[in-house]
């Protein structure tokens, strides 16, 4: 087998800052903290309002929305960081789902109102953020999804069935994931009108508070 070698490249003084800001913020929350939330399958809010008080959830949203403009090699460090420190997934994973799936894909691909409205307020801590992609037939094969988004009367119609929304019932805002052309939405409707249905609490190596939500858009 032919050796790979790992090239070790030095971190900007910025990720560790980043680096050290989140260690601070996890010396309140140690494994503890995340084995009771997993036993009473609680979701972690106070670690969820403590990351946005700390600034934490405006790490990749830009600076004219109240946030620091920084990228994925940012986002990234911070989620590697509080996961290192005894948070495992479920503090990464709350990270990944502010940072990514909402400051980078919004400020990138969201339009002039949806920045407007929803930057600020994923800074503030007051959105938080599922992704509707999993599909029945589909599974993660974006390509192949089935899901369709039709413009009409100024908004989109939506068609299709998603699967496996992680916090789906606990979200503010989720970014779906449609067709036919892989367009990506944002979606502020409840997620407990009748079409959403089936929100089980399973046991996984996370807290519980990861539910499967299967949802008929």
């Amino acid at each position: 087998m032919k050796r790979v070698d790992v090239i070790d490249l030095p971190e900007s003084e910025d990720l560790v800052l980043l680096r050290r800001q989140a260690q601070e913020l996890m010396r309140s929350f140690p494994v503890d903290y995340w084995r009771e939330k997993d036993r009473d399958r609680e979701f972690p809010r106070e670690y969820f309002e403590a990351a946005a008080r700390q600034g934490f959830f405006g790490i990749t949203v830009p600076e004219e929305y109240g946030g620091l403009g920084m990228g994925m090699e940012a986002a990234c460090a911070v989620m590697n960081e509080v996961a290192r420190q005894g948070g495992g997934l479920p503090a990464g994973d709350i990270m990944m789902r502010e940072l990514v799936f909402g400051g980078l894909a919004i400020s990138g691909f969201g339009t002039k109102e949806a920045k407007e409205k929803y930057l600020p307020a994923l800074v503030e801590g007051k959105a938080l953020m599922a992704i509707g992609h999993t599909e029945p037939n589909a599974g993660v094969n974006t390509f192949a999804i089935e899901t369709k988004a039709v413009r009409k009367d100024g908004g989109f119609v939506v068609r299709g069935q998603k699967v496996w929304i992680t916090l789906g019932h606990l979200a503010d805002l989720v970014l779906l994931i449609a067709g036919p052309h892989l367009q990506i939405l944002l979606s502020r409707r409840p997620t407990d009108s009748p079409s959403c249905c089936s929100r089980r609490k399973i046991t996984t190596s996370g807290p519980s508070r990861y539910a499967g939500c299967p949802c008929d858009p």
